[in-house]
């Protein structure tokens, strides 16, 4: 399912998905690359505070078998492909979230190809005024009251499984989305972007907050470790605002009319929050393209 829009970086901005390669299935609005690990590693040996000899021997033996799997598993990390993932979304989308969660759970899975994950901003209602909206007001202008509800419903069926908590009642103010989307554009000079997405998606849908406000944006900065006084200086100025609306622009050049989409190695498209197994697929798929051109 993907949410559908109502009626940059120029070198992303020229890609062109495949048509052979992008299955858009059914759509429901649901700087720096980010490298997502694909492999679980490995846990640290706990060691009683008072050791016999023998327990000694047997940790310090441990401990070399150890260093020796990391160090196979290092060069066999190292010598995977690796392909580049786009995940064009935005933070006030239900099903982005489910798909987000959806992707967690297909790179836990993933084997065979190291990923590289950038997330791509786009504004379901980039006029929304700055200080935000009346939710209320806004969805049941476009879906009536008795569609609300089934909307909602729907979202809570389908996010089953994701560990999501969706608390809509709490909600009371669509929030313009141009500063959460800068937030996760400047988080990728660290590698938290994918980090930052979940922790504003969770503030949005199950804690109620107003994720356009700056003072919540921040605060979410830095619970994710960020640099608080750097994102508040950049949070004053506009020197990203046009390349931000830039990468929006771009995806909607790509086809992308609604949200979540994949875009992987720059050509292969791929709409809506998709089951783990079918988003390894086309993973897979797009890998093995990508390999012999």
């Amino acid at each position: 399912m993907t949410t559908r829009a109502p009626a940059a970086d120029k070198t992303w901005a020229k890609r062109t998905p495949s048509p052979e390669l992008a299955p858009v299935t059914n759509a429901v609005w649901p700087f720096k690359s980010v490298p997502v690990s694909i492999f679980s590693t490995f846990g640290s040996l706990f060691m009683a505070r008072t050791l016999t000899l023998f327990s000694i021997l047997c940790h310090n033996k441990a401990k070399r078998e150890l260093r020796r799997e990391k160090k196979m598993s290092q060069a066999e990390t190292d010598n995977l492909p690796v392909l580049q993932l786009d995940v064009i979304s935005d933070v006030i989308c239900p099903w982005c979230f489910i798909g987000k969660r959806k992707l967690d759970a297909a790179l836990a899975a993933l084997e065979g190809v190291q990923i590289n994950l950038m997330w791509r901003p786009y504004q379901l209602y980039p006029d929304t005024p700055m200080e935000g909206a009346d939710l209320s007001a806004k969805i049941k202008e476009r879906y009536g009251e008795d569609g609300v509800k089934q909307m909602r419903e729907n979202i809570k069926a389908a996010a089953k499984g994701t560990h999501i908590n969706f608390a809509f009642e709490n909600i009371k103010i669509t929030p313009n989305t141009l500063n959460a989307h800068r937030l996760i554009r400047w988080a990728a000079s660290t590698g938290q972007q994918h980090a930052i997405a979940e922790a504003l998606f969770s503030a949005h849908f199950e804690q109620g907050k107003n994720i356009g406000d700056v003072a919540v944006l921040l605060e979410i900065a830095g619970q994710q470790g960020l640099d608080v006084p750097l994102m508040a200086d950049l949070f004053k100025g506009d020197n990203d605002v046009e390349a931000t609306r830039n990468d929006d622009a771009a995806a909607r050049e790509l086809g992308v009319h609604g949200v979540p989409a994949f875009l992987a190695g720059g050509k292969f498209l791929l709409m809506g929050a998709q089951e783990p197994e079918y988003l390894n697929r086309f993973i897979e798929k797009a890998r093995q393209k990508l390999a012999v051109q």
